[in-house]
């Protein structure tokens, strides 16, 4: 009996031994391990899911942004306009063809080429001027092509080249009557032809005579105008448009009413169809006047005529435009397309398309727009423009004063 109840003690200690806590030790080199491996990677996992959450809302709103209102047409037409306003330098560079619609004409087509440097003093500009001849028409090969260029400085002095009168006259297929007939008029192309003149107002003033008085009063009314040219009249201008925006556009897929012949887009750049809001843009021009630097030039024009008892001038007195002013003939026959940066919103080009009443296509070309600011200089070598008048009068004189004479003493009635 003892030894049952010794036996069922020893199995109650044995029982009560196996559910006691087991310690349980832990490896100092170890414990960073074994008690917060898991947690740490339950935290990262939150932590990266959180951020990739943060960056798909930031992207979402960046796309709703950019498609929404930094992208929609409104906004990029502003855009642009502003841009032209405010750029340090905008410079132009293109080329136009214009075609005759009539196949028995004698010009078939008349081909411009042109570029500019600065919106600014001091500016420069060429243009050439190509016409081509209808070969079933017109005899021989004629070459017709002049080209004119200009220098305009900050103080006002401009320089004029023309160049291409000679060798265009000799390329037509004139007779030697013809030829005769034209010697006076071939002389003087001869002395203008490419040669650089300089024009001041000094000259100009001395070349028709003008007193001392008028030439000061010429010079001093110059000077105002030369002030308005050299004003920076950026903010104006974006303040103007701001409240006058004329320019619309909306998206196109070209640069081209026909996407398999339109220009290629450059990288980056959006196409879109040019259309001009005609009352918007009177509200432009007719805010010009009121501007600040317009009022400045009145007001210095006006002090100028006060010393010299000249006319003076006002705002009121520019007449006000409105739409049918603006309404030019050929505009519904006009379609422009605008090469538009997607990012800053830089106009970069324009393609012109113009057709006739049965919209036929007849001519057109392209206009780019050029931001980086160039050197201007005056040419090396020029003659003044006093010196092409006496030269020209040298010329002329003879036949004029054998034309007078044969009105006076010849009896030739003047009409």
């Amino acid at each position: 009996m003892d030894q049952d109840y010794q036996e069922t003690d020893q199995e109650l200690q044995e029982s009560a031994a196996l559910d006691e806590p087991v310690a349980h030790e832990v490896d100092s080199n170890y414990a960073v391990r074994d008690i917060k491996l898991a947690p740490e990677k339950k935290r990262k996992g939150l932590i990266i899911g959180a951020v990739a959450a943060a960056i798909v809302v930031v992207l979402g709103g960046l796309a709703a942004w950019f498609l929404i209102w930094y992208n929609n047409p409104t906004q990029v037409a502003f855009d642009a306009m502003n841009q032209l306003f405010q750029a340090q330098n905008v410079g132009l560079e293109g080329e136009l063809v214009f075609n005759n619609p009539d196949p028995d004409s004698t010009l078939q087509s008349v081909n411009i080429t042109f570029d500019s440097a600065s919106k600014n003093l001091p500016s420069s500009s060429s243009a050439q001027v190509s016409l081509v001849f209808n070969p079933s028409v017109v005899q021989g090969d004629p070459q017709v092509s002049v080209t004119a260029q200009n220098v305009i400085m900050k103080d006002g002095i401009i320089y004029l080249q023309i160049a291409g009168l000679v060798d265009s006259i000799n390329s037509l297929p004139l007779d030697d009557d013809a030829r005769a007939s034209m010697e006076l008029f071939i002389s003087a192309l001869e002395l203008i032809d490419n040669e650089w003149w300089q024009i001041s107002l000094t000259d100009l003033a001395d070349i028709i005579k003008l007193t001392e008085e008028q030439t000061n009063y010429a010079t001093e009314s110059y000077a105002c105008a030369l002030q308005l040219a050299n004003a920076d009249r950026a903010d104006e201008l974006s303040a103007i448009y701001k409240q006058n925006q004329f320019v619309k556009v909306k998206s196109s897929p070209s640069l081209a009413p026909d996407t398999e012949t339109a220009p290629e887009l450059s990288a980056g750049h959006k196409a879109y169809l040019l259309t001009l809001d005609k009352s918007q843009l009177a509200g432009f021009i007719n805010a010009l006047p009121d501007a600040a630097s317009t009022q400045e030039f009145i007001a210095c024009h006006n002090g100028v005529a006060q010393k010299y008892g000249a006319t003076e001038i006002d705002a009121s007195d520019i007449a006000e435009v409105d739409e049918s002013d603006i309404d030019w003939p050929g505009t519904d026959r006009l379609q422009v397309y605008l090469e538009i940066s997607q990012w800053g919103h830089q106009l970069r080009s324009a393609q012109i398309f113009t057709y006739d009443d049965e919209g036929t296509y007849t001519g057109g070309g392209v206009v780019k727009f050029k931001y980086d600011a160039v050197a201007v200089n005056p040419p090396e070598s020029y003659r003044p423009i006093s010196e092409l008048f006496e030269e020209l009068f040298e010329i002329f004189s003879p036949a004029l004063v054998e034309m007078l004479q044969q009105y006076v003493y010849e009896g030739i009635p003047w009409d």
